[in-house]
């Protein structure tokens, strides 16, 4: 930032940071709570975190401090791991049912003391913005209620005039599950949306996008993105939300399977 503020650069600081080597398989156990503890120490305690933080304490859970698993029993082990799975279960259950992240991000007053919200938006995508800023509107199954698989084909269609409001743009952006990554396909288009060259409008001025593995037929191309052969999943992005999405107006339409 001297640069653009034309003063002279701060001094270099040094930090001396030492994090544990990351074990996915540790995650889903007491063993976690190591890894916690180390991050910890780099997270201020805020005044309404301090009865929560009491707690943690009864079970090893500790800003900076190693975990010593044989200081607690077997039962309460046994108890700690069976809380790593319930909620891990409540997660995905979570996580499978969001159609948008309206309310998944924010600062700490936003979100009023809602872990499982600011759990759920971690678990969706870290460091989405502010709904002011931008909503996100997830879409796993068609207007069926079965989940998106590359084995069909979908259509999405928006009717004319219903593209999502904006002040700045919106976008579909699809992604192959599990893995969340996105989707190689021989034309290179991962997202299709409102600075998208060439999509075309249907004569009635609705705008009709094809979700499939396969290419179209040529026509149809412009508005074509590809789906991978199996599970997978969209994201619409609205930056600038319009009033209509705020207020619950407007709803993306569901993708309809077609022969």
């Amino acid at each position: 930032m001297h640069e653009y503020t034309k003063q002279a650069a701060p001094p270099v600081k040094k930090y001396d940071l030492s994090f544990p080597v990351y074990n996915p398989g540790a995650i889903s156990s007491y063993s976690f709570i190591g890894l916690l503890n180390n991050l910890l120490q780099y997270s201020p305690l805020v005044p309404e975190e301090k009865g929560i933080r009491e707690r943690f304490a009864k079970i090893g859970i500790e800003p900076g401090k190693p975990f010593d698993s044989t200081a607690y029993s077997p039962e309460i082990l046994a108890a700690i791991n069976d809380g790593v799975k319930s909620a891990e279960k409540e997660l995905q259950e979570g996580t499978d049912k969001i159609s948008n992240a309206t309310d998944l991000f924010g600062t700490r007053e936003m979100l009023q003391g809602n872990y499982f919200k600011r759990a759920l938006g971690a678990a969706a995508g870290l460091f989405g913005n502010t709904k002011e800023e931008a909503i996100y509107v997830g879409i796993r199954s068609d207007k069926n209620g079965n989940f998106l698989e590359g084995k069909n084909n979908y259509i999405i269609r928006f009717p004319k005039g219903q593209t999502p409001p904006n002040k700045y743009f919106w976008s579909i952006t699809l992604y192959e599950l599990p893995s969340r990554f996105l989707v190689k396909n021989p034309i290179n288009r991962y997202s299709i949306g409102d600075r998208t060259s060439g999509p075309k409008y249907d004569p009635n001025g609705d705008l009709t996008l094809y979700l499939q593995h396969y290419p179209p037929a040529k026509d149809k191309e412009p508005n074509w993105l590809p789906t991978p052969q199996g599970s997978f999943y969209y994201l619409i992005r609205i930056y600038g939300p319009g009033k209509e999405i705020l207020n619950g107006e407007w709803k993306a339409p569901q993708p309809a399977p077609v022969k």
